[in-house]
């Protein structure tokens, strides 16, 4: 299973475009064919995380992945899982 990993925290304290980021993973995760993409904002930067939920709920995102898991033991991860299908040969 392939993943790929996305860490927020040092963007998000740069002032960096955290939206131009998640757009970038995903769009790798789809070229690439990756599974999960794991994003970190870290532990305790509860406003980070909201504002990456809020995009990845809009509904032109959530259109690219499967599904999205958020630990609530965890609260530093946020997964999304991508299901990719499988081209099919003609013969």
């Amino acid at each position: 299973m392939s993943k790929l990993q996305l860490e927020l925290t040092k963007i998000y304290k740069r002032g960096g475009d955290i939206e131009a980021e998640l757009n970038a993973i995903i769009a790798a995760a789809q070229e690439k064919r990756i599974n999960i993409v794991e994003i970190i904002p870290g532990k305790y930067n509860e406003d980070l995380r909201r504002r990456i939920l809020r995009f990845l709920l809009k509904p032109e995102v959530k259109n690219l992945y499967q599904r999205i898991e958020k630990n609530l033991k965890n609260t530093d991860r946020i997964y999304l899982h991508f299901r990719h299908k499988n081209p099919k040969a003609y013969h």
